[in-house]
């Protein structure tokens, strides 16, 4: 994607370039190459100034479409180029704090690693006694920490982590910053940077390692030295902007990486991204159309281009004949007669869903990693992970309240399989809506955050009707409009709803129907699994209802209350006919009494 960008966005190109001169001239290798895949990165160092240099392109990106930040935040070496975007640090002042991180970290490469673990920062302390080596190195969010870890302590504790079932994951480096194992390079580091001189902001610069509003003239060698050695407070940043007013949150970055971060810490804020992983060129005309549906200003031309004045009309009359299609006209209504010509056009739209029988498909292994989705306090997952397990996959049981997006990431998974459903508890403060849907609904974004191709597969027991089948849990069914749904909304997606019985017969192994289902290529998305089959959901026309006349006159009919010219034709054109009727259209003011029509004017003929 950043190839692309190169070629077709003049600002992240002459920024890239301006940004490749000075690391040539620091490092001696140019990322610009790299961007281009004209060279390969190789050397542990060249990671860190790669993503410096692509996160002041795409700042710039931005600028020029338009969008300025009111204030910036960086996270671990993101404050590099934040605080440069900011106005603190001048582009080579920049690159020499990156390129000095980088190689500081290749000094001490192989001494340790880092893991994300999905729990909050206090209950993770609780148990760090048992590692007392390990430090908390990053809160990202109120479920969200990582840990530093010495290399000969790494296993142990991933192992720990997966016997107690604390969802863990090794980031993938050699080294343990933000930790007390970066002090060994503290000095070289400091000696580096001697004589920085770092102005005002001119845009706000929060700080990760105060969690506060940083002076410009502050991010001096020492604070850099702090930034590598001390925890990153993203967590508390993210909350101290949100209480200084700031609602929306853009990620810089290739890929978002702290998108679900912010959004669990700061609920209510409107997050952003950028880019993503494996993006096409599409990727960063949707990012701008994403900011402008939430409100943001952006400038869709380029300051280069021409202004876009419309197109002028055609040059040619019309001469009064029409281009566009021209609308059927409706058959004539006889007002008098039952107007079923008239009803005709419309009863032909008329469908229904029906539920068509199928045989099983063929079964086929499931194979990869398969995401469980559970909610929190479910006894019923251990049956799906065997379920999968005995079919070929690798299951991983993820409580619903987890970070999905970074379970998406770090798993790379076939599928997911959702047992939200299985939570029909009220959500607080919306008692008309099941917990579990709302759980859904988190879980669908968090999935089409990570990687919106790994399908989703809802189970629901009960929620459709099916030939002998009846509903047994109407409110399960809000799962399959969620599908349906989500499927007409993002083309994209695989969502999936798959219903088994609410009470199968002990003969019926529903486990090897659901997995040929889950394994089953196809374009079905809703299905029903049944002891006497497959079902899949088909919208077939209609009949309409047939009408039966709801009144039907019976002897006499009175007819009053209003004026003469409002009286009908003759009653005996009405549908059904009516034997014996009088119309009374008394003149303006009068209003004659029901008792004398009655015994007055009809007498004989008493109306019924």
């Amino acid at each position: 994607m950043c190839r692309d960008l190169l070629a077709a966005e003049p600002a992240f190109a002459a920024a890239v370039s301006e940004t490749d001169a000075e690391i040539r001239a620091a490092a001696g290798w140019s990322p610009e190459a790299v961007l281009r895949g004209e060279a390969t990165a190789t050397r542990p160092e060249v990671a860190q100034p790669l993503t410096f240099t692509v996160q002041v392109g795409l700042a710039r990106l931005w600028e020029s479409a338009g969008l300025r930040a009111s204030a910036m935040v960086g996270h671990s070496q993101g404050e590099i180029a934040a605080a440069h975007v900011a106005g603190v640090l001048t582009l080579a002042d920049a690159v020499r704090v990156v390129v000095s991180r980088a190689e500081a970290l290749a000094g001490i490469a192989g001494t340790g690693g880092m893991v994300a673990v999905a729990a909050p920062v206090d209950e993770i302390t609780a148990w760090l006694d048992d590692f007392p080596e390990v430090t908390v190195a990053v809160v990202n969010s109120p479920r969200s920490t990582v840990l530093s870890v010495p290399a000969k302590t790494l296993e142990k504790l991933l192992s720990w982590c997966d016997s107690r079932q604390i969802r863990a994951r090794d980031i993938g480096v050699d080294y343990a910053s933000h930790s007390p194992m970066v002090e060994p390079v503290l000095g070289t580091f400091r000696s580096a940077l001697a004589g920085l001189r770092p102005g005002r902001a001119k845009i706000p610069l929060f700080s990760s390692v105060t969690a506060a509003p940083l002076d410009g003239p502050d991010a001096d060698e020492d604070y850099w030295c702090a930034n590598l050695r001390n925890p990153v407070r993203f967590r508390d940043v993210t909350a101290a902007l949100a209480s200084a007013g700031h609602t929306g949150f853009l990620e810089v970055s290739a890929h978002p990486v702290l998108t679900s971060a912010v959004e669990e810490t700061v609920p209510d804020a409107t997050v952003l991204a950028t880019l993503h992983r494996g993006a096409s060129p599409a990727d960063w005309p949707e990012a701008l159309a994403t900011a402008w549906v939430h409100g943001h200003p952006v400038r869709w031309a380029r300051p280069d281009e021409p202004p876009d004045e419309g197109l002028d009309l055609p040059t040619y009359a019309f001469d009064q004949r029409g281009y566009w299609l021209t609308p059927p006209t409706p058959p004539a209504v006889r007002a008098a007669e039952p107007d079923t010509d008239a009803r005709a056009v419309p009863d032909s739209w008329r469908h229904s869903v029906v539920w068509r029988r199928r045989p099983l498909p063929a079964p086929l292994a499931l194979t990869g990693t398969w995401l469980v989705v559970h909610p929190a306090g479910d006894e019923s997952y251990p049956a799906y992970t065997r379920l999968l397990s005995g079919h070929g996959a690798k299951p991983v049981a993820v409580p619903v309240d987890a970070d999905i997006t970074a379970a998406v990431e770090a798993h790379v998974p076939e599928g997911v399989l959702s047992l939200c459903a299985a939570d029909l508890t009220p959500f607080p403060g919306h008692p008309a809506v099941p917990s579990g849907l709302a759980a859904a609904v988190t879980l669908l974004r968090a999935v089409g955050r990570a990687d919106p191709a790994v399908p989703v597969w809802s189970v629901t027991h009960g929620a459709v009707e099916t030939a002998g089948h009846p509903v047994t849990s109407p409110a399960q069914a809000l799962f399959h409009g969620l599908a349906l749904v989500g499927g007409l909304e993002e083309a994209g997606r695989r969502l999936h709803c798959v219903d088994l019985p609410a009470d199968p017969p002990a003969d019926f192994r529903w486990q090897d129907a659901l997995a040929a289902v889950l394994a089953a290529p196809g374009h079905e998305d809703v299905h029903a699994v049944r002891p006497d089959g497959w079902y899949v959901r088909r919208l077939v026309p209609s009949a309409a209802p047939r009408r039966a006349l709801t009144w039907r006159p019976r002897g006499t009919t009175v007819i009053t209350g209003g004026p003469a010219r409002s009286a009908p034709r003759s009653p005996a054109t009405w549908p059904g006919g009516a034997p014996r009727t009088c119309c009374w259209c008394p003149g303006a003011g009068r209003r004659p009494r029901a008792s004398t029509i009655c015994a007055g004017s009809w007498r004989g003929m008493a109306p019924r």
